[in-house]
């Protein structure tokens, strides 16, 4: 069966197309198709490129305004200090300053902190900015002791949580206690023999004796962990015999630097006369 004959006969009559119809469709077929919204595409990668284009530009100029930013240091007017040395010293005024220097120094490190703070020879001294007052060089000092200190302070916070209670073991107990040495940290460990005894007046166990007083550094994972040699101990029984507070002195050796320390550790018994 011819079906477009089937086709043609299967239209109504009323919708017969004349040939003219069929010829503007089969031209309308036969030509490329062109829609109106054609430009939609070329718009759209136009936009694009400028959006990207755009971010790009500003991205560069973030980055640049980063790289050139400056902080503020907030450094302070010059003042004219009565203790700043304003006109050239003489030699014997710079001896004279020189053995001051010396002793500040000797007074700074007597406290034993781990820091260590040196003199220069005399000919190391810049004429302009290190030939100051004694008032002037014990402020300075000073700035660098209480500097030690407090970055001392910062790491101990910081490692608060790996500091584990006093271990008693044969009847020897030890607690530790991390240090600061020049940009180093080390963990040293006080251990020492306690006695209690029970006490009728406060009803609970309290300290009675200490002996074998030691320290050591406890630094296993460390290859060159440095030598800590104690120099000397000393202990005081305080809050009402429940609490032994020891005193350790001892020089730190590392690199061929070698740093005085100074401190002090706690040991407690509770009323059964455990150590912690």
């Amino acid at each position: 069966m011819n079906i477009k004959g089937e086709l043609e006969s299967s239209i109504p009559d009323n919708m017969k197309m004349t040939e003219k119809e069929k010829a503007t469709i089969r031209h309308r077929v036969h030509s490329p198709y062109s829609s109106k919204w054609s430009w939609k595409p070329v718009f759209g990668s136009v936009l694009c490129m400028m959006i990207i284009g755009v971010l790009i530009i500003s991205n560069i100029q973030s980055i640049e305004k980063g790289q050139n930013a400056t902080i503020p240091l907030n450094i302070p007017s010059p003042v004219h200090d009565a203790h700043q040395v304003s006109t050239p010293l003489t030699k014997e005024q710079k001896e004279h300053y020189y053995e001051q220097y010396k002793k500040i120094i000797d007074t700074a490190m007597e406290k034993k902190t781990g820091v260590v703070i040196k003199v220069p020879s005399m000919e190391m001294l810049n004429e302009n900015s290190d030939w100051v007052s004694p008032e002037i060089y014990k402020e300075r000092v000073q700035k660098i002791v209480e500097g030690h200190i407090q970055r001392e302070r910062e790491m101990r916070e910081g490692m608060s949580e790996y500091v584990e209670p006093a271990v008693t073991e044969n009847g020897i107990s030890g607690k530790s206690k991390y240090f600061y040495f020049s940009g180093i940290i080390r963990e040293i460990i006080v251990t020492a023999q306690f006695d209690t005894q029970y006490s009728e007046e406060l009803d609970r166990q309290v300290f009675v004796g200490i002996d074998n007083i030691s320290s050591q550094i406890e630094s296993p994972e460390v290859i060159d962990k440095g030598d800590w040699e104690q120099t000397s101990s000393d202990f005081s029984l305080v809050d009402g015999s429940r609490t032994y507070s020891i005193q350790i002195e001892g020089v730190f050796s590392y690199n061929s630097a070698t740093y005085e320390k100074a401190f002090t550790i706690e040991f407690h018994c509770d009323e059964n006369g455990k150590i912690y």
